[in-house]
């Protein structure tokens, strides 16, 4: 199996992308679903799944106000943030068991390295995922700021194809 190494945009020198090529007759493991009319966490309609739900479209900012101001936390070391969206700890990360019966297909470390959580498409070599890694530190001096274009970029580029 072969990894093919590209960036998305001139990055910086710890930003780090890498994209599995379909090896063999392996296939996506998630089927294509649409979602109901605004993605509000832990709030689908219980009469239909969330494949049965259609017409989404992004939320107003009214809409998109009253998601903030809701009570929501975290229910798990995974969470679905937004529609195919989730966000986990080091531990999910490096489960890949869990990884792929959520069908996960595109992974953002910002925790990448030696020293923080080192993953990669070497780590993920048996699954069928496009990993970026970003070598960030938890500290108040890191711009991380540096990294939202060139992730939401990754991220939109995911959800578009349907990824998770």
């Amino acid at each position: 199996m072969s990894t093919r190494v590209s960036r998305l945009t001139p990055a910086p020198a710890f930003q780090h992308f890498e994209k599995r090529s379909q090896a063999g007759p392996r296939q996506r493991l998630n089927a294509p679903r649409r979602l109901g009319d605004v993605f509000i966490p832990g709030r689908m309609d219980p009469r239909k799944s969330q494949r049965d739900q259609e017409g989404y479209h992004t939320p107003s900012v009214p809409e998109l106000q009253l998601l903030l101001l809701e009570n929501i936390s975290p229910r798990g070391p995974v969470n679905e943030v937004w529609p195919n969206l989730y966000i986990g700890n080091a531990a999910t990360a490096r489960d890949k068991s869990t990884l792929f019966n959520m069908r996960i297909t595109h992974i953002v470390n910002a925790a990448h390295g030696p020293y923080h959580v080192n993953t990669g498409a070497r780590f993920y070599r048996d699954m069928y995922v496009d990993y970026y890694g970003v070598e960030a530190d938890d500290s108040a001096d890191f711009n991380l700021s540096l990294f939202f274009h060139p992730v939401a970029k990754f991220i939109r580029a995911a959800l578009s194809q349907r990824g998770k």
